[in-house]
């Protein structure tokens, strides 16, 4: 029997120094995906994720295949910024049989495919080009695989991805869930997908993880979470979807199967300000859920024509209310450096955050990633890394990064918020507190 290991390597650090990227204690989804692919066909599989912090011996040459991935799918968007950490922690990997998946490669799959010197780089979604290697297919036949040959790179054609119904449920027998956690809602915790892509280009926006926008259909998000329910002891859920309720008919779908199946356990997810409203919030609080996050990103009303958000202000300040009215958490993030961003747009964002006042708030330096609209707009800079800090336009990184901290602050320190936070939910307040200390902390 053939066997493949799958690797999560650790970054610096829980909270990335260099664009403050969490690094959470989130399971691998992609790679249990790629696991049960395998496993499928009658491989042999582990996972071995030193995000958890176990960074002992891989016993890699009792594996055929090594499959590692530079950024899980939960940073398939937002990857961490500094490759030369990821560059260095696969050293040791066998050069003939690694393969590499995940953002960085697919943004840029010449320079990561020298750097890195492995077998070959998975670009997009990992599933279908994992399953064709791990079974020996002729690698200049395999869609979505870049690879060094004879000193020059090679680029197969783009891949035609699965329907996500295809995909296997994902094998969360190979990772130990009651280590995974996520400070806004709790231990043994997991990821699920009920779709993959959004439909949406905002400028600054990277999908090139996602060549198309699909759904799963609602029995088989079931029937996902059912498997995990009863073969692990996972209790809370984040439904990793870019945009959970953009498609109005499939969400209901979604959420009328998770109420009629009685499955006990939370929830959360992220959507679009203008695809709630009070019904859809209610039931999905009747569906389990306890959080849903918004990317508000700017307070200015030009920011958000410039980067095509296709939002307006009127439509956050609605869905945040609705969202209190149906008893669920909100946590609502804020991008600050937008190209001929102004300072004073900056404050209008700090001053829309207090307005709005949600559960939890994050507030980001924009960066431009490779691959959008919006990295034309910057004049980027590469000196030995991913994407190097010193690319904006409209103000210095440093008054940025003072800005940035600021508006933490401004925000988390108000006293009538502590008051009133801790004074209806002290546990939530403290969560509050810990987030706001560890961002602190990695300034």
């Amino acid at each position: 029997m053939k066997k493949a290991i799958f690797i999560n390597p650790s970054w610096d650090r829980y909270i990335s120094k260099r664009g403050k990227r969490y690094n959470r204690y989130w399971p691998p989804l992609d790679l249990l995906s790629c696991a049960a692919m395998l496993e499928r066909h009658g491989f042999q599989c582990a996972v071995h994720d030193q995000r958890l912090g176990d960074d002992v011996h891989i016993p890699v040459d009792e594996y055929d295949f090594v499959f590692v991935t530079s950024s899980p799918l939960d940073r398939w968007q937002c990857p961490n910024l500094d490759l030369e950490v990821f560059v260095d922690r696969i050293k040791s990997l066998p050069q003939d049989r690694t393969y590499v998946l995940g953002a960085h490669g697919t943004m840029d799959p010449g320079s990561v495919a020298k750097a890195v010197g492995k077998a070959g780089l998975i670009r997009e979604e990992p599933e279908i080009p994992v399953l064709k290697i791990a079974l020996g297919e002729d690698k200049r036949t395999i869609a979505g695989l870049t690879y060094v040959e004879d000193g020059q790179v090679v680029s197969n054609p783009p891949q035609n991805p699965p329907s996500l119904d295809e995909l296997p449920v994902p094998a969360y027998h190979l990772v130990d869930v009651p280590r995974y956690g996520y400070e806004l809602l709790g231990r043994n915790f997991a990821l699920l997908e009920t779709s993959r892509g959004c439909p949406h280009s905002c400028t600054y926006c990277y999908l090139g993880m996602y060549p198309k926008y699909r759904l799963k259909s609602p029995e088989r998000v079931v029937e996902e979470v059912r498997t995990l329910l009863s073969t692990t002891p996972t209790r809370n859920i984040y439904f990793i979807d870019l945009e959970f309720a953009i498609h109005r008919r499939h969400c209901e779908g979604v959420l009328d199967a998770l109420i009629d199946s009685g499955l006990q356990f939370r929830w959360c997810c992220q959507t679009r300000a203008d695809s709630v409203d009070l019904e859809i919030l209610r039931r999905m609080k009747r569906a389990g859920c306890r959080l849903v996050h918004y990317g508000v990103e700017t307070g200015s009303p030009r920011i958000l024509s410039m980067v095509n958000k296709r939002l307006r202000l009127e439509e956050v300040r609605q869905a945040i209310r609705l969202t209190r009215q149906a008893g669920l958490s909100s946590a609502c993030f804020f991008m600050m450096g937008f190209p001929t961003e102004t300072e004073g747009e900056i404050r209008q964002t700090m001053r829309f955050a207090r307005e709005l006042n949600p559960t939890y708030a994050s507030f980001h330096i924009t960066t431009p990633y490779p691959g959008t609209e919006m990295y034309q707009g910057f004049q980027v800079r590469h000196n030995g890394h991913f994407v190097e800090e010193t690319y904006q336009q409209a103000l210095p990184l440093a008054k940025l990064k003072a800005l940035e901290r600021e508006a933490y602050l401004r925000y988390y320190l108000r006293p009538t918020s502590l008051l009133s936070r801790f004074g209806k939910n002290p546990s939530e307040g403290w969560q509050q507190v810990r987030l706001f200390l560890n961002f602190l902390s990695a300034s």
